[in-house]
């Protein structure tokens, strides 16, 4: 991650007109919260990228730490969903473990003119989330410090909560964790002692890891709206998806467990990018050491059309495979 000093609050003129009509004033959290706070060093910023779905690229706007933005999308190349415009449930954690946590390839928020900011750097509405983070963080008035974080979802259930001690204004701290609790922030500056964020700033940082979510609420990042009666057929046809179904497939299965006017629903309403899925599917087959023999273009393509994809999906995953 470039660095660039910015003053707090402010963002390079050319990213303030690219994205003047997603900029979202601060306000107080609710649910839904289709705003994210850039989480980065203090008087630092954390730049846009384009082509998150091959190749990122740094654009070179940067968003200033402790600005928010409205989020309009999310892009990621492992997740079952082509576009997430459409989901407004909360995913299983099965889904959430499986599809986004996966080390060195986090997902993206669009922030406008198709430019994506890191979810690693960017703490939405509602958020409940662990990360790694190797920073110094200098507390900004004189604070409690709580054995875990307060109503954290991270704890063991029944474990008492406690203050374990204080800390002095100015004092600074290494962290080696972060948490999101509720949308609020955490920071673990000694075992068992945690820092509410609020009270503290990030005065330099040397690295971080990707976020684990906790059962992610993917509304928050859509004003879309599925109806009541198909949200549980939502559900399940991600999860098909996330088990390497093809679009055929998974709607024969929503028919039958659900009916066919949810299929229909999903089939007509919910964009879904199956030249992926198809891709995915192949390269899990690549690297499954189950399947013996030569692993050949004819082995995809009679492994994929049992799966019910498509010929172009089919030809997507051969082209795309490595």
């Amino acid at each position: 991650m470039n660095k660039k000093q910015i003053g707090l609050g402010l963002v390079c003129a050319v990213a303030v007109s690219l994205m003047t009509q997603t900029h979202s004033p601060v306000q107080a959290a609710t649910a839904p919260d289709h705003t994210a706070t850039v989480n980065y060093v203090t008087g630092y910023g954390i730049t846009t990228w384009k082509n998150v779905g091959t190749t990122p690229e740094p654009v070179g706007h940067y968003l200033a730490t402790g600005s928010q933005w409205l989020t309009n999308d999310i892009n990621s190349d492992i997740f079952p969903m082509g576009n997430t415009r459409a989901m407004t449930v909360i995913l299983p954690p099965s889904i959430v473990y499986g599809g986004l946590n996966q080390p060195g390839k986090p997902f993206w928020y669009l922030v406008g003119n198709n430019e994506y900011a890191s979810s690693k750097y960017y703490d939405v509405g509602g958020e409940n989330s662990a990360q790694a983070l190797n920073a110094v963080v200098v507390a900004t008035q004189t604070s409690p410090l709580w054995s875990a974080p307060k109503d954290s979802k991270f704890n063991q259930i029944g474990t008492p909560i406690t203050q374990t001690g204080t800390v002095a204004s100015g004092s600074q701290w290494r962290t080696f964790e972060r948490q999101v609790v509720s949308g609020k922030t955490w920071y673990q500056v000694g075992q068992n002692q945690w820092l509410e964020g609020t009270h503290a700033q990030i005065k330099s940082e040397d690295a971080r890891d990707d976020k684990t979510f906790n059962e992610f609420d993917f509304s928050i990042l859509s004003t879309d709206s599925i109806p009541n009666q198909y949200q549980q057929a939502v559900k399940r046809g991600q999860q098909l998806t996330a088990l390497g179904y093809s679009k055929l497939g998974m709607l024969n299965t929503i028919k039958q467990e659900y009916g066919a006017e949810s299929a229909g629903f999903i089939g007509n309403n919910i964009d879904w990018d199956f030249n992926k899925q198809a891709l995915r599917y192949a390269q899990y087959l690549k690297e499954n050491g189950a399947y013996t023999g030569p692993k050949d273009d004819n082995f995809y393509r009679t492994q994929l059309q049992a799966r019910d994809f498509t010929a172009d999906e089919i030809n997507y995953a051969l082209v795309h495979l490595k």
